[in-house]
């Protein structure tokens, strides 16, 4: 997921950059991958630092850096819209897509009841269980329109799970505010400097 979340992201990047006339240029960035939300709940995101712009290669042999337009908001929709359909390719490909886990081995239903667990299960997944067309997807209104988009701010998109948030730029030469950017990336879940001692239980074991 990481793999097709980064080309998307450089995609943009070099696409940018041949409207504006700069073949062959490349941009860079860094990735961390964080496991938990603000609520230490689990929660997979990736948090991305990008070069914003690209590097390209000079007559002398050095390098010379682009830099590039404010992504437009309709920009961000494009990416994540991109993002979410190649990650539900990936996902089928390799046969994980959401909701098509059968019953475990220790369905106590399926023990009782091989034909009522089907029927549980097909339900589960949004499939036909019985009939001619048994294991296609149940249609549902609204299967064929484009999925919805919601704005929550500037350069930010959400479309079915999918988020992406654009909005955070610091300069070249804003070297505090780069490192506060850094810190938060590789924040880890829990600050020892917000924790506090509230007092001492004892446990009795018997």
């Amino acid at each position: 997921m990481l793999a097709v979340y980064s080309r998307a992201l450089l995609g943009l990047y070099r696409r940018q950059a041949n409207r504006n006339g700069i073949r062959d240029g490349r941009t860079g960035m860094l990735t961390v991958i964080q496991r938990f939300g603000s609520g230490l709940n689990l929660n997979v995101h990736f948090h991305t630092l990008v070069f914003d712009g690209v590097f390209r290669r000079t007559p002398a042999g050095g390098l010379a850096f682009h830099p590039a337009c404010p992504p437009r908001d309709a920009e961000v929709v494009q990416v994540l819209d991109m993002i979410r359909r190649r990650v539900g390719r990936l996902l089928r490909h390799r046969g994980l897509e959401p909701g098509d886990e059968g019953p475990g081995p220790d369905d106590s239903l399926a023990e009782t009841s091989r034909v009522l667990a089907g029927i549980v299960g097909a339900s589960v997944q949004g499939r036909v269980a019985l009939g001619p067309q048994a294991g296609a997807r149940v249609r549902r209104l609204g299967d064929l329109r484009t999925p919805a988009t919601v704005t929550r701010g500037p350069r930010q998109a959400h479309i079915e799970g999918f988020d992406l948030h654009a909005n955070v730029w610091v300069g070249a030469r804003d070297r505090a505010r780069r490192e506060q950017l850094c810190r938060y990336l590789l924040r880890p879940p829990l600050a020892d400097d917000r924790l506090r001692l509230l007092g001492t239980a004892a446990c009795a074991c018997s």
